[in-house]
């Protein structure tokens, strides 16, 4: 059984291998990156260490959804 690096936001755990997709949940001013961008897919290891900026998911529509739901909550 492969080692767990991290589990998604959707609830799925990456070894290594595995690709998944990100969603920029605060805007970066270091290198301008807006808020609700996504990225990916990745494969380990991971792009970026947990800093509260990102989230992780394994399926690009949850990656989608996740995108819509909060940019509706942000109104």
């Amino acid at each position: 059984m492969s080692k767990i690096i991290f589990t998604t936001k959707d609830g799925y755990n990456i070894t290594e291998g595995i690709k998944y997709y990100s969603v920029r949940v605060k805007e970066c001013k270091i290198s301008k990156s807006p808020q609700w961008s996504m990225c990916g897919p990745y494969i380990n290891p991971k792009a970026h260490e947990p800093t509260g900026d990102i989230e992780y998911f394994y399926n690009k529509e949850n990656a989608e959804e996740f995108i819509i739901q909060n940019k509706e909550d942000e109104k």
